[in-house]
């Protein structure tokens, strides 16, 4: 029997939680600026829109239960994502009991430094809830609970999608333990929130009617079916692959030796590493044939982590148990073993994640789009904005329709409305495409934020942002060549070519060899400028890395950082760019990395710039 005295692993779980918590505060940045604040923001307003409650992209079972922990701020999320790692370390700890100190211990910084895991306890999503169910599922199981795992199990639709991998383990298991009396409460959740619909929404079969997983492969695309076996260290770390390397050939040991152990090894095979192995491959192919709105997002792996890791954590330390003596160097050796696990662990953690997490230039450039945006007066009708991290930056109630929009109205938009735009949204999950807004002639447009750096989002689309209000917005184009092949340089240009007998530019070897300054981008009263780059690559010695620069500076510094990677064959890229003050200075020059020479046909710099008749 364990001392009264002695510390119980339960302190270790809450140290754990509450570093994670501190963590999050003293971030300046966080993991999930999209999907993670827009989870925040229904969970937040949930409270002021009851309708929320069963909002189906938001896990109506996450969102009822984040709710409390969202009025506290984003931060609260991570709170809240804390707490459930609490509970699965305490639902792991009575499946542990019986592999000993080391696993008891050991499970919670395993899991937790899991690079999956442990991110998506610090963003606050919804995938830490689902893990806590399986293993909720999985004791009860184990207890031979088999009512209250039913009932569990059964509001995991309400949690996350993974459900359609563990539901049904969970009801062949209750069918192999001849529980056919619990079989129907595996009904209970849905029994439950269609009275819920019917109430609120008026209608019961509202899960039904309203998934909103259905394809959207033209957007997401697809992609290959070992996508994540590709990006399995990453996901869960080198350690814990070979962890349960070592788990299966414990298993296989105790199941041969030990045949006391097999029931318990049993359970752990079919209600834990399998359900793990069914996610990944439900995921896989989802990705791999674009159905279900997959994105082939790592993150949707955290919900597998929790079972996996108690796999992998549980046969080897049950046959160290058996194995070892109970002398002091033995439980020192397995100390030393379990140390040197989660040192390497911790050490691939931070590797990948930098902790506190830093703003990094996505929100740096939406926190300064909000911010210019708050120094001019509020519209007197709505914000539209499709970003929900701009909406969680202005302070804004996306779901106030009065205020705020989060879709696009379309003639709905009115003379006294504000349209946000985004380059990650917008042509996206708003499927409005900038050149139809610059289009159409009853538009105004009121500005371009562009981030310092260039940044591709989802579509290979460039991250930018435009502001549109209601009204007169007549626009038109301009287009100049700005240098051509064969145009002589002048100083402080630079043009280092190599003979090749051919047409067009034969660069050498040096690290800058072609550079054009202070081109002529700006023109009075434009609203802003297009500049195109084009020509055509070939390596002359064998494949190099070159890049494309171009930079642009001011009195304060460097405003803008633009690059784009050359391969072989024809190039095009293309850079919308604000009017910006005097005393600004460009440069567009190639960065030669590789030291190789190659020609360069056909280049050819442009610009467009877009004029807009005054009202």
């Amino acid at each position: 029997m364990e001392s009264r005295t002695a510390l119980h692993p339960s302190n270790w779980w809450l140290l754990l939680a509450a570093t994670t918590v501190v963590i999050r505060l003293l971030s300046e940045g966080m993991l999930e600026p999209a999907d993670g604040v827009w989870h925040y923001q229904i969970a937040r307003w949930s409270w002021t829109h009851p309708h929320l409650l069963l909002d189906h992209w938001g896990k109506p079972l996450f969102t009822l239960l984040a709710s409390p922990f969202a009025q506290l701020g984003h931060w609260g999320m991570s709170l809240f994502n804390a707490l459930c790692f609490v509970a699965t370390c305490w639902a792991a700890d009575g499946i542990l009991r019986r592999a000993g100190t080391v696993a008891r211990w050991g499970y919670p910084p395993a899991l937790l430094l899991v690079p999956v895991y442990g991110t998506m306890v610090l963003a606050g999503m919804t995938e830490v809830f689902f893990g806590l169910l399986t293993v909720l599922v999985l004791r009860a199981l184990v207890e031979e609970r088999f009512l209250l795992a039913a009932m569990i199990a059964s509001f995991m639709p309400f949690a996350r999608p993974e459900y359609v991998v563990v539901l049904p383990l969970v009801g062949i298991w209750l069918i192999v333990q001849r529980q056919w009396r619990i079989l129907p409460w595996l009904l209970t959740g849905h029994l439950i929130f269609a009275l819920a619909g019917a109430i609120m929404l008026g209608d019961a079969l509202w899960y039904f009617h309203s998934d909103p997983y259905t394809g959207a492969a033209d957007l997401y695309g697809h992609g290959d079916l070992l996508h994540f076996w590709h990006v399995r260290s990453r996901i869960f770390g080198t350690p814990l692959l070979v962890l349960l390397l070592v788990a299966l050939f414990a298993s296989l040991y105790l199941a041969m030796r030990k045949g006391q152990e097999r029931p318990m090894l049993r359970s752990l095979l079919v209600m834990a590493l399998l359900p793990a192995l069914g996610i990944l491959l439900v995921h896989a192919v989802l990705w791999w044939q674009g159905l279900k709105g997959s994105l082939g997002l790592e993150r949707v792996l955290a919900t597998a982590a929790p079972l996996l890791v108690l796999f992998a954590v549980w046969a080897p330390a049950r046959l160290l148990a058996t194995r070892a003596g109970s002398g002091l160097a033995s439980r020192t050796g397995a100390v030393l073993i379990a140390t040197a696990y989660i040192g390497a662990a911790a050490h691939t953690f931070l590797s990948r994640e930098r902790v506190p997490v830093p703003a990094n230039n996505e929100i740096a450039f939406l926190d300064r789009v909000a911010e210019n945006l708050s120094m001019i007066p509020r519209p007197e009708g709505r914000y539209v904005i499709f970003h929900p991290y701009i909406t969680y930056s202005l302070g804004l109630n996306p779901f106030d329709t009065t205020k705020s929009f989060a879709k696009w109205p379309g003639a709905g938009f009115r003379p006294q409305d504000r349209l946000v735009w985004d380059g990650r949204f917008g042509p996206n999950e708003a499927h409005l495409p900038v050149e139809e807004l610059l289009g159409d002639s009853t538009l105004r447009l009121n500005a371009l934020y562009v981030p310092k750096e260039h940044m591709s989002v989802l579509g290979g689309h460039p991250m930018e942002v435009f502001v549109f209000e209601r009204g007169k917005g007549v626009r038109w184009q301009m287009t100049d060549t700005l240098y051509k092949d064969g145009w002589p340089l002048e100083e402080p240009d630079r043009s280092e070519q190599v003979p090749c007998g051919t047409e067009g530019l034969c660069i050498s070897a040096a690290e800058f060899p072609f550079s054009i300054e202070n081109l002529p981008v700006e023109a009075p009263g434009m609203c802003f400028a297009e500049l195109i780059i084009q020509g055509t690559v070939q390596w002359l010695e064998g494949e190099g890395e070159v890049q494309f620069v171009f930079s642009e500076d001011g009195p304060e510094g460097q405003r803008g950082y633009r690059s784009f990677h050359l391969s072989e064959g024809p190039f095009q890229q293309r850079y919308r760019l604000p009017p910006r003050p005097p005393a600004h200075t460009n440069k567009l020059y190639l960065w030669n990395l590789s030291g190789k020479p190659f020609q360069l046909r056909g280049l050819e710099v442009m610009v467009q710039r877009t004029f807009q008749q005054d009202p």
